[in-house]
């Protein structure tokens, strides 16, 4: 899979505009620890954002009722940190959510986006079959390296740009880290531009996937929706009348700490 950007992408990628990524990256499988089964509905409109409305409705509690409000006060429900992404698939210059189960091909172009329900630090690793995780976000190109988020605003990855398939099939796995405070032993800022590119071996992936805070989840069966023009800008908060993220994870406890998801992206 190709990862095309501008010219402020990681090197790791490689050193031209076009930049190449091993293997090939494609459907999403959740891998996160969870406590309850998967709560998929058909319309955000059905569900709604009241008390009773389960994951979906604790996340959208924090969010502003509309563009030129602020976000509302935290309570005991929405204070628990949570994150919801989307993926979307590229297509004749329109891009359009894709549901987990979608068989991608090469030439295809997908953006993935991460929403956070309060101010938190986003990690995001790139692992292929075999080999040790590298760290695609932060970057010390990017924002010198900061992957401080604030609440309800939309974080692209990549970064810039697109991931696009290239002819190469295979599976690739993308984990999301969200966390309260930043990671111990994960550089980020001036540390991240000292150590230069930076890796974790499987073990230790799979040990921070392991320690993760237990977390709900809920799914929307959104397939196909077009990108809103709010999803498509940087730097807005949205609000409860903006699409709720298609994947959402709530920690299920009152113990502070991260949450984790791991995307199996498969290319056929």
């Amino acid at each position: 899979m190709k990862s095309v950007q501008h010219a402020s992408a990681p090197e790791r990628f490689a050193a031209r505009p076009v930049q190449v990524c091993t293997g090939a990256i494609i459907s999403v499988v959740l891998v996160v620890l969870l406590l309850h089964p998967l709560c998929v509905t058909s319309s955000w409109a059905q569900q709604g954002t009241g008390p009773d409305s389960g994951v979906r409705g604790i996340f959208l509690d924090s969010r502003p009722s509309d563009s030129q409000g602020k976000t509302a006060k935290p309570n005991a429900r929405s204070s628990r940190l949570g994150f919801g992404y989307t993926l979307f698939l590229e297509q004749n210059g329109q891009k359009k959510r894709v549901s987990p189960g979608h068989v991608f091909h090469s030439g295809d172009r997908v953006h993935l986006l991460v929403e956070a329900n309060r101010s938190a630090y986003l990690y995001v690793f790139h692992q292929d079959e075999k080999g040790p995780a590298q760290l695609l976000f932060p970057d010390a190109r990017l924002r010198h390296g900061d992957n401080a988020i604030a609440a309800h605003q939309l974080t692209f990855i990549p970064y810039e740009g697109s991931f696009v398939f290239d002819n190469q099939s295979g599976d690739e796995k993308l984990t999301l880290v969200v966390a309260e405070k930043p990671l111990a032993n994960v550089p980020r800022g001036a540390e991240l531009s000292d150590s230069g590119s930076f890796q974790m071996s499987p073990d230790s992936l799979a040990h921070l996937v392991e320690t993760s805070l237990p977390a709900q989840k809920d799914a929307e069966a959104d397939d196909g929706q077009p990108m809103s023009p709010s999803e498509g800008k940087r730097g807005v908060t949205l609000s409860m009348n903006d699409p709720p993220p298609s994947h959402v994870l709530m920690n299920n406890t009152t113990q502070s700490g991260w949450i984790t998801a791991q995307l199996v992206l498969v290319h056929r």
